[in-house]
């Protein structure tokens, strides 16, 4: 159990409180992961060595990263977050399971779970910037999970799930699929409200389809000849 996920690697969103640092390294020592990244905070708070108990190292090694280099080095983000958004209403808020992100039996090297801020969780932006998120359902009137038992959660999820190593399309990939398709809808004259919504739907599509990258290029391909024949240069 863990081995698999051994090199996934959490951020966290500018943590205000030391105990939830060093209980999410605490939690993450747990599972065997190791790469802990700091997003927007440079120095952290001394009691989160107290509360790491044997995961201090994850901290004294934790990268200290922004959001720009978060989406540059992983090719897939997994957002968390307490509020589920309304079934079909925006597929900006679109949630999955744990079960289900373990279901998509990743090769886990090339992934971070990010966690939100201790009070406010994540931004609209931020979320937006995920490719996936993650939501638990408790099953109550307070949805609300400290963030280091949300990660236990996760954890737990991914580490017992069956394992294909299926590897996430390389950004570079993924993004241009997605910039071919926006270019498409743009030449198209699909209506610009609608357009964000369809990018996000394809983009989640694709990930959950576990395409491979000769796939995804052979789509791009396409989505390319298909704007050149709408520009008339085909």
């Amino acid at each position: 159990m863990g081995t698999a996920i051994a090199r996934l690697s959490v951020a966290m969103i500018e943590p205000r409180f030391g105990l939830n640092v060093g209980y999410v390294a605490r939690t993450m020592k747990n599972f065997g992961v190791n790469r802990l990244l700091i997003v927007g905070r440079d120095a952290l708070p001394r009691s989160a060595f107290r509360f790491a108990s044997h995961g201090v190292d994850l901290i004294q090694s934790a990268r200290h990263i922004n959001m720009k280099e978060l989406r540059e080095q992983f090719s897939l983000i997994v957002g968390t977050t307490a509020i589920a958004g309304r079934k079909g209403r925006n597929p900006i808020r679109k949630t999955i399971s744990p079960a289900d992100l373990a279901a998509l039996s990743m090769d886990w090297s090339d992934v971070v779970i990010v966690l939100g801020r201790d009070t406010t969780g994540l931004t609209a932006a931020e979320l937006g910037v995920c490719d996936l998120i993650v939501h638990i359902d408790t099953g109550t009137a307070y949805p609300t999970l400290n963030i280091s038992h949300a990660l236990a959660v996760i954890l737990y999820e991914l580490s017992h799930a069956e394992q294909e190593n299926v590897r996430p399309v390389g950004r570079q990939y993924s993004d241009g699929l997605l910039k071919y398709f926006s270019m498409m809808l743009s030449l198209g004259k699909y209506p610009d409200h609608k357009k964000k919504m369809a990018i996000k739907i394809l983009g989640q599509a694709v990930i959950r389809s576990r395409i491979s990258q000769a796939e995804t290029v052979t789509l791009m391909g396409a989505f390319r000849k298909v704007n050149l024949a709408l520009q008339d240069r085909f």
